[in-house]
């Protein structure tokens, strides 16, 4: 069965509605004073989580070298992986990038998954590049919700999103990464693209199957040079034209100074 948790006071006054158009002053001057007290609140509180957040990673950076020093590199792997998945817990909520995961999109086939052809704009907020790519539904596990990419769809693809930035400031990429389980190869690689930098990530594939992908969290840093910056995740494994990186929840959020 359910639990549904107690309301407390002040959760119930945060979701009072905005106030009517046609109220007397002293009462607009009222609820105009309670909307500031409840924006200094809710920034109060986001800051607050942001520090203790930032000490948090500071702690656990600092035992990250401890072990790496120490030699204990998986031990030292995973407090860098979770140092990345807290960030983007942060950065989910800033998230400037639209369907991000690739829910929206065509409807899978029969066999779990739909080819999707260059230039195509069928999966929502995304253009197909180059090549073409699999939009996977039941064919494998998404790192994600259900869905997910293939890079590698009838051919080595590409895909793309444009998206508003600020000019100088920096944003922060992350993904999750994987690779089609049917492949052979060890390892395969994918590019990430965006203001004219571009860097390669690698995923290892051992011992991964459709159920257990394996999926990998992959961080990355631009600083945008436009109002709009278009993000670009491209195949570099062309040995297997049917069988590539496979891609899921990205996220694009700016870093705070």
């Amino acid at each position: 069965m359910t639990r549904v948790a107690p309301i407390g006071l002040l959760s119930v006054l945060l979701l009072i509605p905005a106030r009517a158009a046609d109220l007397p002053a002293d009462a607009d001057k009222r609820v105009k004073e309670y909307e500031a007290q409840r924006e200094a609140i809710r920034k109060k509180a986001d800051d607050e989580a942001a520090a203790a957040l930032a000490r948090l990673v500071a702690d656990l950076t600092a035992l990250q070298e401890v072990y790496e020093k120490g030699g204990k590199k998986d031990e030292a792997k995973a407090v860098a992986d979770r140092i990345v998945r807290l960030g983007r817990d942060a950065d989910r909520a800033a998230n400037v990038l639209v369907n991000g995961s690739f829910e929206e999109g065509p409807e899978a086939a029969a066999g779990g998954f739909t080819p999707v052809g260059a230039e195509s704009t069928a999966i929502r907020g995304w253009k197909v590049t180059t090549g073409s790519v699999d939009h996977i539904g039941t064919y494998w596990k998404a790192a994600d919700g259900d869905r997910s990419l293939d890079l590698n769809g009838n051919e080595v693809g590409a895909i793309a999103q444009t998206f508003k930035t600020i000019k100088g400031q920096k944003y922060r990429v992350t993904f999750a990464l994987a690779a089609n389980a049917d492949a052979g190869a060890e390892s395969m690689k994918v590019k990430v693209s965006a203001a004219g930098k571009s860097d390669e990530f690698t995923f290892e594939k051992k011992e991964v199957s459709r159920e257990n992908m394996g999926w990998v969290i992959k961080a990355w840093e631009f600083t945008a040079t436009d109002d709009e910056t278009t993000l670009e995740f491209t195949s570099l494994h062309t040995d297997e034209p049917f069988c590539g990186p496979a891609l899921d929840d990205v996220i694009v959020a700016p870093i705070k100074k």
